[in-house]
Formats: C-alpha cells, structure tokens, sequence
C-alpha cells in the first residue's frame, strides 16, 4: 500500500508506471521511424506542439517531479529489462520500489537495498508557544538533490545527494504568524558518502545566506532565518531550520542525543 503521505514512495510507484509507458512510447517511435523514415518529421512535430503546457514561471522542483516518473523511470525499466526481461517489470508491480533512491539507482532495487528507517525525537515544544507539528515523512533522494538544487548546480546536488540511504523529517507550523521550522535526520550509505552531503549542505548554506562560511555552530542565519547543520556519526546528518538561530539550535539539541 502507498500513502499519498509518502511523497518519495508515491514518485518512486509513479516512476514504475510512467516508466514503463514512456519506454513503450519510444520503442514504438523506433519501430514506426525503421518502417518509415519521412514518419520522423511527423512525429517531432507532434512533440513540438503535444508535449507538456507547463506554465511559465513554474518553479524548477514542480518541473522536474513532473517530468522524473517518465525521464528516470523510463531508465529504470531499462535497467530491469536489460536485467530479466518483461518479467523483470511485471515483478516490479507486485513489488513496487519503495523510494526514489531505487529509481535513481536501479542497481539498489535490483539488490534489494532497501532505506534505512529512521525516527525523530518530539521536539515542537522546544519552539515555544504557538508551535504545531505536522505529520513527519521521508524526503528521499530525489527530493534531497531537488531541495539542494535551490542553491547549487544541478551536478553538485545530485552528487551530495547520490549516497542517501534514508531519512525523516519533520516540519513545525506557527499558523498566526505563518512562520515554519523542520528537522531532518538524514542517513547516507558511508562514511565518504556523508562527507559529500556535508560539503554539499555548507555549499548550499555558504550561497544560501551569501557568506564564506558557517559559524562556529555549524549554523546559517540572517533576519528571516537559520539553518543548522551538525555530524552526529560516520554516515548521519541533522539539519534544522527555523526562523531564528536559537530555535534551530533547540530543535538540533532536542535531536543530537537520540538514535535511529
């Protein structure tokens, strides 16, 4: 069963589906372009004026989890044909992929890698009155490198995002003041794996808030925000932001302590 409160596992079942219709799509402009070349000046026309009516000004996140399920999942197919043939798909609907770092590593799926599972400490009390949590859920990889592409190329947030093997997170809603906070408990798959998101949560920060470094907390802030970044052991991260830096560093002290 997926939840639609499981954003990376609903991308991860989309990318199956999409996946496959995508690659069906392409063998068959193949088959029609063999049969009849003059057919390719019909079909590129059709993808010039069919293809998605995205409107302008759509930011670049809603663009590409948009378009992820057709692009990654048609590579993802690919990997599982070129493994076992159709039967190799139709398995893959009686045991879906259970996170985007399976799509995006098809290898992983066919491994049977699965996410390490990671809790959260309650900790909204540690952000004063008025405070809420929401319901808590996991990023995932594609979100990861989506949420670091904010404020870094596109090859350096996949790169920091590329050894993630699991995370949780949970985001805090002050509704009269429309203020929000979250924490997130991020797990990679090595040591060397955590020092690339390591580097590439201080780049995201560093241009993030426009300064040459972290302060000696490992925190960001400025007027209208702080974020905090802090190693807890060889392959996990804790990230906290929260409108102020004392709130961020409450939410990451509420964490530090606690296991996964």
């Amino acid at each position: 069963v997926v939840h639609m409160d499981e954003p990376d596992r609903v991308l991860a079942a989309m990318s199956v589906i999409e996946g496959e219709a995508t690659y069906i799509m392409s063998e068959f402009q193949i088959l029609k372009i063999q049969e009849n070349p003059l057919a390719a000046l019909g079909m590129l026309a059709q993808v010039a004026t069919g293809g998605f009516d995205i409107p302008e000004g759509t930011p670049a996140v809603l663009v590409n989890e948009l378009m992820s399920p057709y692009m990654d999942g048609a590579n993802f197919i690919t990997a599982l044909i070129e493994s076992g043939g159709w039967d190799a798909v139709n398995a893959a609907y009686a045991n879906l992929p259970v996170s985007t770092e399976q799509i995006l590593n098809p290898a992983k799926y066919l491994a049977g890698e699965l996410p390490v599972e990671v809790t959260l400490e309650e900790s909204v009390d540690v952000l004063g009155a008025g405070w809420e949590a929401l319901d808590p859920s996991t990023l995932g990889q594609f979100y990861l490198q989506e949420m670091l592409r904010q404020h870094l190329t596109t090859s350096a947030a996949r790169r920091a995002a590329a050894g993630w093997g699991g995370d949780r997170y949970q985001v805090y809603a002050a509704p009269e003041t429309d203020a929000v906070a979250y924490t997130l408990r991020l797990v990679m798959d090595d040591a060397a794996e955590a020092v690339e998101a390591a580097e590439g949560f201080t780049a995201y920060g560093n241009a993030r808030f426009a300064v040459e470094a972290a302060d000696d907390a490992g925190c960001w802030s400025d007027d209208a925000a702080a974020l905090c970044v802090l190693p807890l052991d060889d392959v996990t991260l804790l990230v906290t932001q929260a409108p102020t830096r004392d709130q961020a560093l409450a939410l990451r002290e509420a964490q530090a302590v606690s296991v996964r």
